[in-house]
């Protein structure tokens, strides 16, 4: 229960100085989102789930029940996950947004949490091209292009 309660107010801090800096970029001008919108929401939305934890953690533990360990028995998980953001960052220039996305993507739902492939393949694509549809075609957001050339 400290634990959650110091995280709480650890994540609590942290939306508070996250939203008053993006407050200080500018939240609307000329009838458009300026460059603090965007930090203030998630700034926001930080706050929000701190104060929800807050109060989980005070009024929703049961008696006697048991705190977990911050990693717990999966703790390999955290190195793994790490392992493939190094990976995806090394490779994100050379190899391009596309394909390096989707190799992340099957990892993470192989090796994390073991499915069968197909399903893994299949989350994998979509996911990708969901992002690369979003962000590439529909917001203009240049990717690095890789050996596959889009």
């Amino acid at each position: 229960m400290k634990r959650d309660l110091w995280v709480a107010i650890g994540c609590a801090i942290i939306g508070i100085w996250i939203s008053s800096g993006s407050v200080r970029l500018g939240l609307w001008r000329m009838g458009n989102p300026d460059a603090g919108l965007y930090p203030l929401l998630i700034g926001l939305g930080i706050i929000l789930l701190s104060v929800i934890l807050l109060f989980v953690t005070i009024w929703g533990k049961r008696a006697g029940q048991k705190e977990t360990p911050i990693l717990g028995p999966r703790w390999k998980n955290l190195f793994l996950i790490l392992g493939g953001l190094l990976f995806y960052f090394l490779a994100l220039d050379r190899v391009g947004f596309p394909l390096t996305t989707f190799l992340f993507m099957t990892f993470v739902l192989k090796a994390i949490e073991s499915q069968r492939w197909p399903p893994v393949l299949l989350l994998a694509f979509f996911s990708t091209s969901a992002c690369y549809v979003v962000f590439s075609l529909w917001i203009k957001i240049e990717f690095p292009k890789g050996i596959l050339g889009f």
